[in-house]
């Protein structure tokens, strides 16, 4: 994957480079979360970062503008030391 710096613009990317830099994104927030808060766990957030984006852009079925929407898909996260990436993606 290449960096931001090596490219002049977004559009310039990959599809599959978009999705690395998304992903890594998403990790470092989880780390830069738990720092702050000076609790939990950063593991299991990381570890399940790359299936999480890809259910969330590729197969669930939801609008963030009709969070009332009756035939949505919903996501269940029963892990609590993976609370951290929950709150990544309803940022």
């Amino acid at each position: 994957m290449r960096t931001y710096k090596e490219i002049e613009n977004f559009i310039e990317w990959s599809e599959e480079d978009k999705d690395q830099f998304a992903v890594s994104v998403i990790k470092g927030l989880v780390m830069d979360g738990v720092r702050n808060a000076n609790s939990g766990h950063t593991g299991g957030a990381m570890s399940s970062a790359d299936f999480v984006y890809v259910l969330f852009t590729d197969f669930l079925n939801f609008d963030p503008n009709n969070p009332k929407w009756f035939n949505r898909d919903r996501f269940v996260l029963s892990a609590g030391h993976e609370s951290m990436l929950f709150t990544q993606f309803y940022i």
